[in-house]
């Protein structure tokens, strides 16, 4: 295996979920079940790179995620 340098890095894709766009208040209602876990996992890595704070709750009508801070 080879180590190679100043490879640079690809530019990622657009994300499925607006949480780069979201302000301190804003939310959005995730209302597939299977996506749930999908969602919330990209709200926290946000929240971990940018230095943003999400919560998330269920409830009837799907899972809700807003931006706390």
């Amino acid at each position: 295996m080879e180590i190679e340098k100043n490879i640079p890095l690809p530019k990622f894709g657009r994300s499925t979920y607006p949480f780069t766009s979201m302000d301190v208040g804003d939310s959005v209602l995730i209302a597939e079940p299977e996506k749930w876990a999908k969602a919330s996992n990209a709200a926290f890595m946000v929240g971990a790179r940018d230095g943003k704070k999400f919560t998330t709750k269920r409830g009837d009508d799907g899972l809700r995620i807003w931006r706390v801070a």
